[in-house]
């Protein structure tokens, strides 16, 4: 059978590094690279718009709330803002010791947070177009900025592993909420985090163990040690942690004991990565053995396990790499190097995989129900599609359960250098 076609959207690029961002509205992507900025309607499958190239490579990308203006921070250390309904540049902006990586507009619009390489953080007002406050220089690089969703907080975290918040819109006077990588004077390398909003607990999971943190009493609780924890995520009482280090295990935060713990030897394996259903009823993980499980991640209860090892070749590096619940919950989509495949929850079926390629580091976003987008190393990203009628119990190939969404000139794919991730927010 033939292989999946890709869907029609296309756009070559010479090999150089590319930045994405996605909108709020459903589908839309911007692509910047040296050929200028493109932004896509990944639903309809069109180029709906192309910006001049700055005369900087651009390092950053970020959307307003409406989707109205796009800002791309530039290697040359400026801020350019573009009016999507006009397509011209509006602004430009300066203040940034080095280039300018990260971005984050304020859920109203009108702030704008931006960070360079240099170490340094500055708030923008956008309607006036200057800044409003500034941090001339962090004791180390940034790894991420963000605004919580009322737009009353912005939170900054460094490469030291700090936790920021600015407790205002207006001013950048930042306050440690946490350090996530430490523990003792010893430097552990942040695994994992999640957070559970009914109790408001942040669990952090690094090589020593996991830190919780309490932000409704402005606290820490007692550090948990465990070697090497890996994956973490909460039950939905908030209350039940579910970890995975060696072994999985379930701690009540409350009680400060552990509740369950299915060790690597009862496994047969170790997790490598996990999923919440969007419920919160169930958390699946991806095994080192080739199965996938799904448990109760209130007690530790195994509900199902499904295995591959059959699909996938034995021994070297096929072990499941990444899972992630569809947006309604009854799918779980697996992948292990770069095979795709489809499992019902509810009844564990595989409802397909993809054919044999050659092998790919790859990384994969859920855009809907039945729509996939993948990233792989060797340059290539693709939007995948399928029928949702199709079923195993039709008795059809599993190719077939792929839509040919392509032009009748052929599949079309988006090439794009250095592909090395993409993901959803």
């Amino acid at each position: 059978a033939a292989p999946p076609r890709a869907s029609p959207w296309r756009g070559r690029a010479q090999a150089d590094r590319h930045i994405l961002a996605f909108g709020s509205q459903q589908g839309l992507l911007a692509i910047a690279g040296s050929k200028g900025i493109r932004l896509w309607n990944l639903d309809a499958g069109q180029e709906i718009l192309a910006l001049e190239a700055p005369d900087s490579p651009v390092e950053s990308l970020a959307f307003s709330p409406k989707d109205e203006r796009l800002a791309a921070g530039l290697q040359d250390r400026s801020i350019r803002l573009f009016d999507l309904k006009t397509k011209t540049e509006i602004q430009k902006w300066e203040g940034h010791a080095g280039p300018v990586t990260h971005l984050a507009f304020h859920p109203d619009g009108t702030r704008l947070l931006s960070g360079s390489n240099a170490q340094d953080v500055i708030l923008w007002d956008v309607p006036a177009g200057k800044p409003l406050s500034a941090l001339p220089r962090l004791n180390r690089g940034l790894e991420k900025l963000l605004w919580s969703a009322d737009g009353q907080r912005g939170l900054m975290v460094t490469q030291s592993g700090h936790l920021h918040w600015f407790p205002t819109a207006d001013q950048l006077k930042p306050r440690l909420l946490a350090r996530l990588a430490t523990y003792g004077e010893e430097w552990a390398y942040v695994r994992d985090f999640a957070y559970a909003k009914n109790t408001q607990m942040l669990a952090v999971a690094n090589d020593w163990g996991i830190r919780l943190l309490d932000k409704k009493a402005g606290r820490e609780l007692p550090f948990l040690p465990e070697d090497y924890v890996k994956l973490v995520e909460w039950a939905p009482t908030g209350r039940v942690l579910m970890a995975a280090s060696a072994d999985l295990f379930g701690w009540d935060v409350i009680q400060r004991k552990e509740v369950y713990r299915i060790t690597q030897a009862q496994m047969k394996g170790s997790a490598t990565c996990l999923a919440k259903s969007p419920d919160g009823q169930i958390v699946a993980t991806g095994m080192s053995n080739q199965t996938a499980c799904f448990w109760d991640p209130q007690t530790g209860r195994l509900i199902r396990e499904v295995s591959l090892k059959r699909e996938l070749p034995q021994g070297g590096w096929w072990f499941i790499t990444s899972v992630q619940f569809s947006a309604d919950g009854r799918l779980l989509f697996v992948m292990a190097k770069d095979r795709y495949f489809v499992i019902e929850v509810e009844s564990g079926l595989v409802w397909f995989q993809t054919p044999n390629q050659e092998p790919a580091d790859t990384s994969f976003a859920v855009m809907g129900d039945f729509e996939l987008l993948s990233a792989e190393s060797r340059g290539t990203a693709r939007l995948w599609s399928w029928a949702p009628e199709s079923h195993p119990r039709t008795g059809r190939p599993p190719e077939q359960l792929w839509n040919a969404l392509a032009k009748p000139d052929g599949p079309a794919v988006v090439e794009m250098a250095e592909a090395s991730g993409l993901g959803l927010v």
